[in-house]
Formats: structure tokens, sequence, C-alpha cells
């Protein structure tokens, strides 16, 4: 997870860099696309039996998922500091509870609420009418967090059956299906600078996804997603060296709250599944 923070933190600059000259659908395609590319190799090597599934719905939900919210996330960093996007973006976690309360009837207690509403307040912190404008760039940042929040939980169910490689492959093969046609509709020749910061791009969320799928796999989100705030001093370094933008304390302050809020939540499941799970080992001796 450490790893998958780092390299997430290249992949803004790199974004940010190549929405200069090209769509946010092209980026987007294009990033899928060469992910997928680089994938082959090991398909080559591991022969096509190893991408056998029996949830190739999963599959294509989850691939649905990533590539709105990499739509929106591209907007979000070629409009705003890439600090305040990374900062949003925390927020994930709170609509995976949400999402559960919404779509899955899942009981939300009191503790739970109040976390969820105070994460909220620091995504409001951040978003506050000085400094942000709570516009479409901010909208988009939003809902690129909704949207990977989605991606997180579907990859979290799929990796409990499916081989981690054989996820990154159909998670990136088939964005890069769903984005080709609108890539088509907004085409502009990449120039070769253009390439050079799409690879890196696509280097750098390939490499953080591969982290992020072990890690999920590896261990429960309660325990790797807080090595993922690493994110935003990274993030706000490479901001300020490269782009001259300065965080301010209103993101910083907002961050805290929001990763606070996600981490008692996780804390709370964690320790509520251990409890369950120590009721069903009582109730089978």
């Amino acid at each position: 997870m450490v790893m998958a923070a780092f390299f997430y933190a290249g992949a803004y600059v790199a974004a940010r860099q190549s929405v200069k000259n090209l769509s946010v659908p092209e980026v987007a395609f294009l990033r899928s696309l060469l992910i997928a590319a680089v994938m082959l190799a090991w398909i080559s090597r591991s022969g096509f039996a190893s991408l056998r599934t029996r949830r190739i719905g999963l599959h294509t939900l989850r691939a649905a998922f990533t590539y709105a919210a990499m739509l929106a996330w591209v907007y979000a960093v070629g409009h705003m500091r890439i600090s305040d996007v990374t900062a949003i973006n925390f927020s994930s976690p709170l609509f995976t509870v949400l999402f559960t309360f919404l779509f899955l009837g899942e009981a939300v207690g009191p503790h739970r609420l109040a976390a969820l509403v105070f994460g909220f307040l620091g995504v409001l912190l951040i978003l506050r009418p000085v400094g942000v404008e709570f516009a479409l760039p901010a909208l988009s940042a939003l809902a690129s967090a909704a949207l990977f929040a989605a991606s997180h939980g579907s990859a979290r169910a799929l990796g409990s059956s499916e081989n981690a490689n054989a996820m990154v492959f159909y998670l990136f093969g088939l964005a890069a299906l769903m984005g080709l046609g609108p890539a088509l509709l907004a085409w502009k020749t990449p120039g070769w600078a253009d390439m050079a910061w799409l690879g890196m791009l696509a280097a750098t969320t390939l490499f953080a996804q591969q982290g992020l799928t072990r890690a999920l796999i590896a261990a429960p989100a309660s325990l790797v997603m807080p090595f993922n705030f690493l994110q935003l001093p990274i993030v706000a370094v490479f901001g300020l060296v490269l782009f001259g933008e300065v965080s301010d304390i209103w993101t910083w302050g907002g961050a805290v709250v929001i990763f606070g809020s996600s981490y008692y939540i996780a804390r709370r499941e964690s320790r509520s599944a251990r409890s369950a799970d120590a009721a069903m080992r009582e109730s089978t001796l």
C-alpha cells in the first residue's frame, strides 16, 4: 500500500501534464490501453488459461466504475490543485459506507453515522467558498472518489477467487474497450512529449494498482488503507516543486478530518468482523 500511495502521487503529475494537449477521454483511453498492453507480457508467460473466470460480469462492472472514475479524476486534476483532488479522494471509504447503507441495507450505527457526517464535513472544509470553488472540477473530484469506492469494493469481492494479475488485466482491458468510442470523438494524435507523459501515467497507475490489489487481497482494508494518506504529502511536494501550487491549511485540515473519520470507521468495522468471527467459532464448538 505504501508503494501504491507513492505511484498514485506520481500519476497526478502525469495526468496534469497529459491533459495539457489531449482530451480527457483520450487520456483515459490511452492510459487503459497502455496498461493492458503491458499486461500482455504476463499473459504470454502464464498462458490464456490464467484469464479463465466465471465472474466476467463483476470484472466488467468494476471496469465501468474505474473508467468513469478516471474520466472524473483526470478532469479534476486538470482544473484544480492536485493536493485538493488528493484530499477529496480520501473520502472514498466514506462513500463505501454510504453505498452499503443505501444499496445493501447494511445497518449504520450511531458511531459510524457520526464519523460519516464528520468526514463529509471535512470535504466541505476543503470546498469552502474561499479558495476551491464548488463547481464542476470539485464535483468531478467528489464523483471520482465515489466511483473509486465502488471499484475498490468490487476488487475486494473479486479477490476471494480471482488472480491478482488477471484482475488488473481485465480492469484496464475492459476499460480500454469502453473508452475507445469517446476517445475517437475527441481524438488528437499525441506528440512524443504527450506519449512520454502517457507512458508515465500508465506505468504509475499499473504499479499503484498492483500494490493496491495485492494489499486488499492480503489484509483487511482497515489495516492497509491508512497508508494511503501518504499520498497527500507526496502530492503536495510534487505540486509545489513542479507547478508552484501551495497547499493551504484548509486542504490539510479537511484531509485530516476525512482521514480520521475513514480510519475510525475502518477500525470499528475490523473490530466488528473479529467479534463476528469469534462468535462463529464459539457456536461451532
